[in-house]
């Protein structure tokens, strides 16, 4: 009987040995997924990545060095430099060439 009430209220049922003591003492803790401090352990970079690209999209944040990048992609376009456009690559042309 005294078994039966020790399971009924969530009480261990038999004897603790070192063993048995440090399982007991991992499912009794709070888990991983609803601890803060482990939630919050490391900043959230992808949402935060993904916000200042919308915020650069909409004018509200200036990333200078994404402006920089971009800045040098128009000048190697203009340079005729950029990379060609899909179909119009060297395979492309060796593929028009033969055919």
């Amino acid at each position: 009987m005294d078994r039966l009430s020790k399971r009924i209220f969530g009480e261990i049922p038999y004897e603790l040995t070192a063993r048995n003591a440090r399982v007991v003492k991992a499912f009794q803790a709070m888990p991983y997924e609803e601890d803060e401090f482990c939630i919050a352990y490391f900043p959230p970079h992808p949402m935060f990545h993904s916000l200042t690209k919308l915020l650069r999209l909409h004018g509200l944040f200036r990333d200078e060095h994404q402006d920089f990048i971009d800045e040098l992609l128009r000048q190697r376009c203009l340079r005729g430099k950029a990379p060609p456009k899909p179909g119009e690559g060297k395979r492309a042309m060796m593929r028009r060439k033969n055919a």
